[in-house]
């Protein structure tokens, strides 16, 4: 095969695999390129990474970071992608400590390799009666979770080294941690070993249970049905989170 023949072949992989990641990319909730993404629900735009309020929340001042260009799980993004999303969960908790309170983190990834993906981690402000709890209803939710024979360890402490250096990038976890209040930072993270078997809502469900919620309602909790609600929410979050960052400044 000449050396010209070689190159157009390439350049031909090259611009379908191109289409695949644009057609991947319109079909994903959070991307930017989505002719349908809920831009009135942005709070918040970095370089790398945004904030946004969900369509149904279990708490005031629930909402998602997320990266700005495709990124299937958090263990796989750039270093930058990661320091900004350290710098807006800090800002988080500052803004939950002015309300007393403490916030949890989880993001749930299934499939390191979905094309065109955009992971998403889930922040929520508790009270702090529930961060009591949260370390001790996570993990007996996850020694409870998948099948009997694990080969990984069910519950792994992210406290010291953190999720990137926990979970191997290829991996599906899920993981959760919780900081700010008057309690120290930590989390657990699990690697899901049968997708097919771990609930996508299980974070949801039990930090529901924490909460002391049915996690059934999940879906139908805190859902504002019209424009002018959900719009005193987005600005009422931005108010309060440009606040908390002029404090980190």
């Amino acid at each position: 095969m000449t050396a010209r023949r070689l190159e157009e072949l390439e350049r031909k992989r090259a611009v379908t695999a191109h289409k695949l990641l644009t057609k991947a990319e319109l079909s994903c909730p959070f991307s930017f390129r989505n002719p349908n993404f809920r831009k009135d629900l942005v709070v918040a735009v970095g370089e790398y990474v945004y904030a946004m309020l969900p369509h149904s929340s279990i708490a005031p001042g629930h909402c998602r970071i997320i990266p700005i260009e495709s990124v299937p799980a958090f263990t796989a993004a750039e270093d930058e992608v990661w320091e900004e999303v350290n710098k807006f969960k800090g800002i988080l908790e500052t803004k939950a400590a002015a309300e007393e309170k403490t916030m949890v983190y989880m993001e749930t990834v299934m499939d390191t390799n979905r094309l065109g993906w955009h992971t998403s981690i889930e922040c929520i402000p508790v009270e702090e009666s529930t961060a009591e709890l949260v370390p001790m209803y996570f993990k007996k939710g996850l020694l409870e979770s998948d099948s009997e024979w694990s080969t990984h360890r069910k519950v792994i402490d992210t406290s010291e080294k953190g999720l990137r250096r926990s979970i191997p990038q290829g991996f599906p976890y899920f993981h959760v941690a919780w900081a700010g209040g008057g309690y120290k930072p930590g989390g657990y993270a699990h690697v899901v070993e049968n997708p097919e078997e771990f609930p996508v809502t299980f974070g949801m469900d039990v930090l529901c249970g924490a909460m002391g919620q049915d996690p059934s309602r999940f879906n139908r909790r805190g859902k504002i049905n019209n424009v002018q609600g959900q719009k005193e929410q987005v600005d009422s979050f931005k108010q309060a989170w440009e606040a908390a960052k002029s404090k980190q400044n």
